[in-house]
């Protein structure tokens, strides 16, 4: 009696009869009579044995461990995968006897996709939201959409009877079939001047130097420009070259003529910018001069 022992796990342990020896993770209970049965406890694995206190033998098995199992709730689906869809629990024998003869299943499968789940969808949904903006206008029509959001109570995870989860609308529309030009956005990106119909304006240019208005233009309306310029030196009349660059095109504006030597071309914009709120300009580039001029464009 009163045997304190040593054990190797083994099928068969010969145990040592000095206490101090004994790991840590070992615990022992029970009565240390002739052959008594003793819970003998390494780490967390519990078994019985049976003990001869006469020679210290022990041998494993002495008794049974009763598993006592345990088990949360099942997880969420898992995707479906060649219409197959599983998930899992997790589950504890609080014995710990370290088998699992009678542990419970802790993964189940369904079938998904194609095949009809045993898991019935219950939707219910919100209100849709604003209407989005209008989109492009193509081939004369254009579309907008609103959305809302649904959600399945049983949460499945599959969306065979999920009800729309946008609508849209359409109407006719006229298309924006021009764009805004590079050499337009060149002539300006230097700085420009406004200048409006009916105004004039006096101004002066050095040798190499050119000078730049812009036009607000309004489709269907025919602009007189009229360019004068006067050498400093001379006071001779100068022709030199004008450009006008439009804004947005095509299609283009259309350019007449004056009569020869007066300096002014009139233009007209066909263009439909103003139907979607762009405002069509004209930049005229006066220049580079060749000497030093004075100068006056008006514009009627």
């Amino acid at each position: 009696n009163g045997v304190h022992f040593f054990c190797m796990e083994s099928v068969y342990v010969r145990c040592l009869p000095d206490f101090s020896k004994k790991p840590t993770d070992i615990s022992v209970s029970g009565n240390w009579d002739w052959l008594a049965d003793v819970d003998v406890t390494i780490g967390t694995v519990k078994d019985t044995f049976r003990v001869n206190t006469g020679t210290g033998d022990v041998i494993r098995g002495g008794g049974t461990c009763t598993e006592s199992w345990s088990c949360g709730d099942y997880g969420t689906w898992g995707s479906c995968s060649n219409s197959s869809q599983s998930r899992t629990r997790t589950c504890t024998d609080a014995n710990n006897c370290g088998t699992t003869t009678n542990k419970p299943a802790i993964s189940e499968s369904r079938s998904c996709g194609d095949v009809t789940p045993s898991c019935t969808e219950d939707w219910s949904c919100g209100e849709y939201g604003a209407w989005g903006a209008w989109g492009a206008c193509s081939g004369g029509t254009q579309s907008r959409t609103k959305t809302r959001t649904c959600t399945d109570a049983n949460n499945c995870g599959t969306s065979v009877n999920m009800p729309a989860l946008a609508s849209s609308e359409s109407q006719s529309c006229v298309s924006k079939d021009y764009h805004e030009k590079q050499t337009y956005i060149d002539a300006v990106s230097g700085g420009a001047t406004q200048i409006s119909s009916g105004q004039s304006v006096d101004f002066s240019l050095n040798a190499g130097e050119s000078k730049v208005f812009y036009l607000d233009m309004t489709n269907n309306v025919s602009y007189v420009q009229t360019v004068m310029l006067t050498s400093t030196a001379s006071g001779q009349s100068v022709i030199l070259p004008v450009s006008d660059q439009q804004r947005y095109g095509p299609p283009q504006v259309t350019y007449v003529d004056g009569a020869p030597g007066s300096g002014a071309v009139t233009m007209t914009d066909t263009t439909n910018t103003g139907s979607f709120g762009d405002q069509q300009k004209m930049a005229i580039t006066i220049g580079p001069a060749p000497e030093n001029l004075s100068a006056r464009i008006t514009i009627q």
